[in-house]
């Protein structure tokens, strides 16, 4: 009887320990379990009192030459912040190879971040996340990886023509989009290049994707983003998230002026950055619908509405009004 064609399956947890014990010497106790599918399956792997995480891509989500330049690039960042660690096995690689029903997938072995997840960090961390990022950034300008350059093409005009092919219908909602698309583009047209430092970028920098411990450590994780820009974008973003997840506007500003100082330790933003940072983070919001729409069959199906894209214009028409920004 032959096999039915899948698009997305899960590499069973159980037969996934036994490859690592076997491929990477873990102890024999070594367990791992599902933690999350996403547009990356994610898997919690304890080998006594050592953890580790292990991510599964999607078949057809990223090359292998993408996936070695995300891992470099993290490699690289050792030397200036906290990430996870690389994990290469008994033969000294760092990619594995998995044959699912819908064909190859990518596996990549990570150390488990200190520290955890908090939404709601404080003032004093939001301090050392600029720093960090800061430090990144040093490291990252004039850096060119063999991945995406998030310009207009990317974060604007295929943004926008994905998000009219899956919402066709001209609601309030989707003219908000279409207007956006090209307000932004002009925006960008106006800024002086010259100003604004280019290089590697994380591109999803926000609470989601940091681990802090005891309000000093920080580590960044996930670079499954990680392309080449405009390094203003991090920024922008953090902030835009730190906005949305901060609905008191006291609380907002006081943790965001503690980050641009912790951030400013470091490195000085220019005024042409400056002047990006209400703007900037629009275009990833952008980029980020689309990629979902691009990711319905195994990521976004469970929210992925028209209500969905609505809330997004609504946060961020809130974000415009508080930088006192309107469309023409």
């Amino acid at each position: 009887m032959s096999v039915f064609p899948v698009t997305e399956s899960t590499l069973s947890a159980e037969h996934l320990a036994a490859f690592l014990r076997q491929q990477y010497g873990l102890g024999s106790n070594t367990t791992c379990t599902l933690f999350r599918k996403g547009m990356n399956h994610v898997y919690m792997v304890q080998d006594g009192a050592t953890g580790y995480v292990l991510r599964i891509y999607s078949h057809n989500w990223r090359t292998p030459v993408e996936i070695a330049e995300e891992l470099r690039w993290m490699m690289m960042a050792q030397a200036s912040i906290s990430v996870p660690k690389v994990i290469e096995d008994q033969e000294g690689k760092f990619l594995q190879a998995f044959q699912a029903p819908e064909g190859q997938r990518y596996g990549v072995l990570f150390s488990k971040a200190p520290g955890k997840k908090d939404a709601r960090f404080s003032k004093e961390a939001s301090h050392n996340i600029g720093q960090a990022m800061a430090k990144l950034h040093r490291q990252a300008e004039g850096i060119t990886l063999e991945r995406t350059t998030y310009n207009t093409q990317i974060l604007h005009k295929d943004a926008i023509a994905g998000i009219r092919e899956f919402f066709p219908e001209p609601t309030p909602t989707r003219l908000f989009m279409d207007k956006l698309s090209q307000w932004l583009p002009m925006v960008y047209s106006q800024v002086d290049e010259d100003q604004v430092r280019s290089g590697a970028v994380h591109l999803d920098i926000w609470f989601d994707n940091l681990h802090i411990h005891d309000d000093q450590q920080v580590t960044i994780f996930d670079f499954d983003f990680c392309g080449n820009g405009w390094l203003v974008h991090d920024v922008s973003y953090f902030l835009y998230q730190l906005f949305y997840t901060h609905p008191d506007p006291k609380a907002y500003e006081e943790k965001a002026i503690a980050f641009l100082e912790g951030y400013e330790k470091h490195l000085t933003l220019s005024p042409a950055e400056r002047n990006l940072l209400p703007t900037a983070c629009l275009s990833i919001m952008l980029f980020y619908l689309h990629t979902q729409i691009q990711t319905f069959d195994n990521f976004s199906n469970v929210f992925m509405s028209h209500d969905h894209l609505t809330r997004n214009m609504m946060s961020m028409q809130r974000w415009m009004e508080y930088h006192e920004l309107s469309l023409p």
